[in-house]
């Protein structure tokens, strides 16, 4: 009789505490939804790390950039796993290192398609769930910002976009600022992640483009040539370019990455005027690099050397990210959305798993 009361009183004494650690989850969890913050999520297309004045550049190409980073944190070793868009950008918002491709190009023969190890092997599986479906499912207004020379691969058809609530093409650089302002101002009282893609630094270099912080008036002939050949298509080896063609080029891509400098502080800005600073976890990184003339290539694709695949990270949200760290870890594409996933308190659904740390 006495072990039996024992017994009784131990599963009473179980199930107390069962019922205290429920109680205590829920109410956790409840304060971790409060502590939600935004997400400003924004791709600099093909900007490479090293030409970044807070990564060491010998020119201030990035103030601006350089002052946010200084207020949260800067990732030196970060790396794309692809060195194109279409591949890039579906490792960034699943976390996998084999899916879909955001551009699919398919063969057909007959009405019948071809198959081949890469289109076999680039395929959903039921483990797979994006970045944005995931904060959908937790209540985030999630929208997304480019511009038309984006081209087909942010394009409405695109896979990556259907899962945003609402998609926003506008046809120049000040027109995208004006749509994530406005929007940004509607969804203040929202949990919210806004994805910019700026098509800065990636080529064509346009004229205007800061370009009169990194020449002179000597220069103007020399880079009127350079024009002439970007015009043309520069798919030529890079051997045959004179070392001065090669400067002239690099000046160029720095005006436009000067530039994109630019565009991220009117939208910061914006972010400011709003107070949305401190309840916003603000990213910036880069889908791939660019050679310019490295291995006597330009552009980028193809072999994934530092050039192409080394790009920046920065983090920012001040009541998480430690100000003025400075990351020596190596860091991958993969990593941002299990990162993005913990900082904003969400778990996946029983059964979606990620690649990345």
């Amino acid at each position: 009789m006495k072990s039996r009361k024992i017994y009784i009183l131990a599963i009473c004494f179980l199930l107390s505490a069962l019922s205290f650690f429920i109680h205590s989850k829920a109410g956790n969890n409840t304060t971790a939804k409060t502590c939600r913050p935004n997400v400003l999520f924004i791709i600099l297309d093909a900007a490479r790390a090293d030409h970044f004045s807070c990564y060491g550049y010998k020119r201030k190409t990035t103030p601006y950039i350089d002052k946010i980073g200084s207020q949260g944190a800067v990732f030196l070793n970060h790396f794309s796993n692809d060195t194109e868009t279409a591949y890039s950008l579906p490792k960034i918002f699943f976390s996998r290192y084999i899916t879909l491709p955001a551009i699919q190009e398919d063969r057909w023969i007959w009405g019948i398609k071809q198959e081949s190890p890469e289109t076999i092997g680039k395929k959903f599986d039921n483990q797979q769930i994006s970045l944005i479906k995931a904060l959908s499912l937790c209540g985030y207004k999630t929208s997304i910002f480019t511009t038309e020379d984006a081209g087909d691969v942010l394009s409405k058809e695109n896979y990556l976009i259907k899962d945003f609530e609402s998609f926003n093409l506008s046809p120049d650089d000040k027109n995208l600022i004006f749509a994530v302002g406005s929007w940004l101002k509607e969804n203040k009282e929202n949990r919210f992640f806004a994805y910019c893609h700026i098509m800065c630094p990636h080529m064509p270099y346009p004229p205007e483009n800061e370009i009169k912080e990194f020449f002179d008036k000597k220069d103007s002939a020399a880079v009127a040539k350079i024009r002439d050949k970007m015009k043309r298509g520069i798919n030529d080896d890079g051997s045959a370019w004179p070392e001065q063609d090669i400067r002239i080029l690099q000046g160029l891509y720095d005006s436009n990455l000067r530039h994109s400098d630019v565009l991220v502080r009117l939208i910061y800005d914006k972010l400011k005027e709003l107070e949305l600073e401190n309840k916003t976890m603000l990213i910036i990184t880069a889908d791939h690099g660019e050679n310019i003339g490295e291995h006597n290539y330009f552009q980028h694709g193809g072999t994934p050397w530092d050039s192409v695949i080394k790009v920046p990270l920065i983090m920012v949200y001040p009541p998480l990210v430690p100000m003025g760290a400075r990351v020596n870890g190596m860091t991958e594409a993969v990593d941002i959305m299990p990162t993005l996933i913990d900082a904003c308190n969400i778990r996946l659904p029983r059964g979606k798993l990620m690649d990345g740390k």
